[in-house]
C-alpha cells in the first residue's frame, strides 16, 4: 500500500492507524480536513444533524404512508370478506329456491298423476252409473 520504506515505530503506528489515516486522506480530498482544522467541526455536526432530522422526518412520513396503506388493505380485505359472505348466502338461497322448485315440480307431477287417477275413477263411476241406470229401467213400473 505504501511506496516509501518505513521502519520501526513509524511503520507500526501507520499499521495501527491505517483506517484513520486513509479517512483523513479522504476528508482532505473532499476539502473537509482543512474545514475541520479551522475549527468548524460544530458546523459539520450541525449540518449532519439537520440532514439526519430531514431523513428521520422522511422515514416517519413514509412509515405513516405505509400504515395508511396497511389500513386501506385491511378495509379492502373486510369488504372482500363481506362480499364473499353475501355471495355464499345468495348461493345458499339460490340452492334453497332450486330445491323448493324441484319439490314443487314433484308435487305438481303427483297432483297430475292423482288427477289422472281421479279422471279414471270418474270414468268408471260414470260407467257404473250408466249400468245402474240401465238396470233400474228394468225395474221401472209403468
Amino acid at each position: 500500500m505504501w511506496n516509501c520504506k518505513l521502519t520501526g515505530s513509524y511503520y507500526q503506528f501507520i499499521l495501527n492507524h491505517e483506517h484513520n489515516v486513509s479517512q483523513a486522506f479522504r476528508w482532505e480530498s473532499l476539502g473537509l480536513l482543512s474545514y475541520i482544522k479551522k475549527g468548524n467541526v460544530s458546523e459539520l455536526v450541525n449540518g449532519a444533524l439537520k440532514s439526519f432530522d430531514v431523513i428521520f422526518r422522511n422515514i416517519d412520513a413514509v412509515s405513516e404512508l405505509v400504515q395508511q396503506m396497511t389500513d386501506k388493505v385491511g378495509k379492502v380485505d373486510d369488504v372482500a370478506t363481506n362480499v364473499a359472505a353475501i355471495s355464499e348466502e345468495q348461493a345458499a338461497s339460490a340452492e334453497e329456491i332450486r330445491a323448493t322448485s324441484d319439490t314443487m315440480v314433484e308435487q305438481a307431477n303427483h297432483i297430475t298423476e292423482n288427477s289422472e287417477s281421479v279422471a279414471e275413477g270418474a270414468k268408471e263411476l260414470i260407467a257404473s252409473a250408466e249400468e245402474l241406470a240401465t238396470q233400474i229401467e228394468v225395474f221401472k213400473i209403468g
